[in-house]
């Protein structure tokens, strides 16, 4: 647990016990003073300027906050932003909103604490809502550009929840907690490889048929001579020095490359065999 976070969030609860999380649901945006969307236009490389002239005039930025669930959630699940000055754990603001959407916000500069709670709402009168998701970051804000943050979050724990300041004055939680969902035992080794490599509809024995049926009606592939029973055919020509035959291999006419092209080329070639000159068109 960061040091800041103990107790940071105490102003919180305070406000849920007093209005209800509807109430602050609804009237959230309202006291942040939420401005309507400005219309699309083209980016226009302006300088932005910050009057500071008028008493209590202070310089401000904006921020893009984007809170983001650690599991996957249903459609339009809610949540809260609380966004306080770093450091303080008195005061805040809560923006309401729902998963999948960003808050662009305009803030004064300034290091701030921002907390993201994801939410199931109270179905009956009484009921108190359902923490599901917990994160935070600290932000400092001073660009001129527009500073897009991302608040990831985790499922929250009791000890968390107590640390942070989600309580009522008798100590109950403002929130209930859903159980933590439990961890998948490991599987053996061998069954996670029989699992990778074998479909579960695998039948060993009908494969096995399958195959030897290929095989029986495959075609017979004629014999294959063993390479060392492949007689070498030798050139028949007489071989320049020594009187004896050549000893390269014959290719066509009987004769090797070297000796059918000297006896196209009307060379001089004798056949070891009769005496006689090879002639060849």
């Amino acid at each position: 647990m960061e040091p800041v976070l103990v107790g940071a969030l105490v102003w919180l609860g305070q406000l849920i016990v007093a209005r209800g999380v509807e109430r602050v649901m609804d009237a959230a945006i309202e006291n942040f003073g939420d401005r309507p969307a400005e219309p699309a236009a083209v980016p226009v490389a302006a300088v932005r300027r910050h009057d500071l002239t008028a008493p209590g005039a202070q310089a401000s930025s904006d921020v893009d906050i984007t809170p983001r669930y650690h599991r996957q959630s249903g459609h339009r699940t809610p949540a809260i932003l609380t966004v306080q000055k770093f450091g303080d754990s008195t005061t805040g603001t809560t923006v309401p909103m729902v998963l999948g959407d960003t808050a662009h916000l305009t803030l004064v500069r300034g290091h701030y604490l921002v907390t993201a709670l994801v939410l199931d709402l109270p179905r009956h009168r009484g009921d108190k809502p359902a923490l599901r998701g917990l994160g935070w970051a600290d932000l400092w804000l001073a660009e001129n550009a527009t500073t897009r943050l991302t608040v990831g979050t985790r499922h929250p724990t009791e000890e968390l929840v107590d640390e942070i300041g989600l309580k009522q004055q008798d100590g109950t939680p403002v929130f209930t907690l859903p159980p933590a969902r439990p961890a998948a035992p490991p599987r053996p080794v061998r069954e996670q490889l029989i699992a990778r490599t074998v479909p579960r509809t695998w039948d060993h024995q009908r494969e096995l048929d399958r195959l030897r049926a290929r095989v029986r009606q495959s075609p017979t592939p004629p014999p294959r001579t063993p390479p060392e029973e492949v007689a070498r055919v030798l050139c028949r020509a007489r071989a320049w020095v020594g009187g004896k035959q050549c000893d390269l291999v014959a290719d066509e006419e009987g004769l090797c490359r070297i000796h059918r092209e000297q006896a196209r080329s009307a060379h001089h070639v004798v056949d070891h065999f009769t005496g006689r000159p090879i002639f060849l068109p």
